[in-house]
């Protein structure tokens, strides 16, 4: 049983667009294949394949789709990144600094965005993108 300590944004409870949010980019916007990248795509799979009815809740309320693992890979197209940051500066009210590059994971027809420098407290933040690119939920692990 995978079991996560979170807390939960849905896009109907999601903050307002703030123009001081607003990201300047310099450099790449899309965080490369590493060991943390690995991790994480590790741990989205771990929550995917768990079938306990905690992890299940937790996959519905964040608006989570499990599909195959062929379907889960790391996104380096830089204008998808960039998007995904503007994003997740505007919906992670927990923690200040603005980000200007994270990890963002493909998930069939959804995305995760993560920044490891996006932390709150000892939990990193997680923002779930649909196809788009636009909010679905936020949550916290």
């Amino acid at each position: 049983m995978l079991v996560i300590a979170t807390f939960c944004l849905t896009a109907a409870q999601a903050p307002t667009h703030d123009a001081a949010l607003t990201t300047h980019f310099s450099g790449s916007a899309c965080l490369g294949p590493d060991a943390t990248s690995a991790g994480l795509i590790a741990d989205y799979l771990n929550l995917q394949h768990a079938t306990d009815s905690i992890d299940a809740a937790f996959r519905m309320g964040r608006q989570i789709v499990s599909v195959p693992d062929t379907a889960v890979a790391l996104v380096t197209d830089t204008t998808k990144c960039r998007r995904a940051i503007t994003v997740y500066n505007h919906q992670d009210s927990v923690h200040h600094a603005l980000s200007t590059s994270l990890y963002l994971v493909r998930s069939g027809k959804q995305y995760v965005a993560t920044d490891p420098l996006g932390r709150a407290g000892e939990y990193t933040t997680h923002v779930v993108l649909d196809s788009t690119l636009a909010f679905k939920s936020i949550y916290y692990y």
